[in-house]
């Protein structure tokens, strides 16, 4: 496990990217013990053969490209500990998505997130949450995981600073004001005392009455942001928080420009 951790995203992996490394090697050892394949003896051909085994699962490129890019991280480990001679997924590739040429990504303009951000009434704690969240994924560039973990020990309200806990790197955010007072004015009037975790203490938390206070999951934040993509009449089908952040990394004074300075309300 350390070997592997040492050797993706320059050595500080996130806790769901090891998990996912992990599990992916896993898939294939046991392929190769079902099929009386000895890990170490594994060759291109037999690579080859797992690769057929996951199209005819039905498993789509990009699912086999981070499967493949799993085992090939494997074997190159046991090439550095001399375990074996060469890399028998060195030049095994995912099969070509036959949509690709077809179906091209589909993100939102900036037009349409300041529509979004224009359209969400705030009624209660719930949809000024889901707006605090919108804010921060298409103005801030966070991604959902960096949204589920900031707490509130994070926040510098002095110096209207974020720490962010991103993806094997934290780093310090300086959102823009409307975008800070919108999160300052969520946390001073929301009814929901937050509970602390192993985290810290949550700023976006659970209204659900089973897990009042609770920070909420990941899994809630992208059904909020669904939510409010939906009622917008702006959903990607197959698509959720990112086709917020997208927009925000290719065309961040775009939509710093269409999206004048908000005063909270």
């Amino acid at each position: 496990m350390d070997a592997l951790k040492n050797c993706i995203a320059g050595g500080n992996p996130s806790e769901d990217t090891l998990k996912n490394y992990v599990s992916r090697i896993q898939n294939f050892l046991e392929w190769c013990h079902n099929n009386k394949i000895y890990p170490m003896h594994v060759h291109e051909q037999h690579v080859i053969l797992y690769r057929s085994h996951l199209i005819d699962q039905k498993q789509k490129a990009g699912t086999i490209n981070n499967k493949l890019t799993a085992i090939r991280k494997f074997y190159h480990i046991a090439q550095k500990f001399a375990l074996i001679v060469s890399n028998p997924v060195e030049d095994v590739k995912a099969p070509r998505d036959p949509d690709a040429d077809s179906v091209s990504l589909q993100y939102l303009t900036a037009g349409q997130i300041e529509y979004i951000l224009r359209s969400i009434t705030v009624e209660d704690e719930k949809t000024l949450r889901g707006l605090v969240i919108i804010f921060f994924m298409a103005l801030e560039g966070l991604r959902t995981v960096e949204i589920y973990r900031m707490s509130i020990e994070h926040i510098d309200q002095e110096k209207k600073a974020i720490k962010v806990i991103g993806k094997g790197h934290n780093d310090y955010i300086y959102p823009r004001d409307d975008t800070f007072g919108l999160l300052i004015k969520y946390l001073r009037t929301k009814e929901t005392y937050p509970i602390a975790d192993a985290i810290g203490v949550p700023v976006f938390t659970s209204t659900s009455n089973n897990k009042t206070g609770c920070r909420i999951s990941r899994r809630n934040i992208r059904t909020a942001v669904d939510g409010i993509l939906a009622t917008a009449g702006v959903k990607v089908p197959g698509k959720s928080c990112h086709v917020l952040r997208h927009p925000y990394v290719k065309n961040r004074q775009k939509i710093f420009d269409t999206m004048p300075q908000q005063k909270p309300t």
